[in-house]
């Protein structure tokens, strides 16, 4: 009587799991393998020289004193050293981010699960956006960290839109928070590049 509808629940809330953590669980791959992507490309440093054109040696002899060599090979240290701590930073930040996305897998179990887990990946984009603000960049790389850094902020609003959405069951919410996902990985993936052809 009353009690009728309450059996089809549970095929209609297994329905609603296939069509929705679905999706989710794809998306998720794809987060997974872009960030250990990014994390494996930020990690190799660049061997290559800088392909500037090396100035021709000058007939002329100069007199004035080469006390700016020095200086030149100092900047160029603190430069490197600047890198190594950034790289490394953005390396350790993005292995527990793509840590944190591979949990969100967790969601075909159920919809609170799915909400921890999501709410879990926006505290580690946000613990990845505080160390990128304590951790300057090299001028070699201010392009790529600007380009890093807005693929956290969409990342961040996509989550947060995701975990509004799955207790609500909010489809287009999901879409949206989906998307905004997306939209930070391929962010991510031109500050990769931006990284690559920066002649550090």
């Amino acid at each position: 009587m009353a009690t009728s509808p309450s059996p089809p629940a549970r095929p209609s809330q297994r329905l609603w799991r296939r069509r929705w953590f679905g999706p989710v669980a794809a998306a998720v791959a794809v987060a997974v393998v872009a960030a250990t992507v990014l994390a494996i490309l930020l990690s190799v440093p660049r061997t290559e020289a800088p392909t500037r054109p090396a100035p021709a040696p000058a007939t002329t002899p100069r007199p004035a004193p080469r006390a700016s060599p020095a200086p030149s090979n100092e900047s160029e240290r603190q430069q490197h050293q600047m890198y190594r701590v950034y790289v490394s930073t953005v390396v350790q930040q993005g292995t527990g981010l793509v840590a944190a996305l591979g949990g969100l897998q967790a969601c075909r179990i159920d919809r609170a699960t799915c909400v921890e887990r999501v709410n879990s990946a926006r505290q580690q984009v946000a613990g990845f956006q505080s160390e990128l603000a304590s951790t300057p960049a090299p001028a070699c790389l201010s392009r790529a960290d600007d380009l890093l850094r807005d693929g956290l902020q969409f990342q961040d609003r996509g989550l947060g839109l995701a975990g509004d959405a799955i207790p609500a069951r909010d489809r287009v919410r999901m879409a949206q928070g989906l998307l905004l996902v997306v939209a930070g990985l391929w962010r991510e993936t031109q500050a990769v590049v931006a990284g690559r052809q920066a002649s550090c």
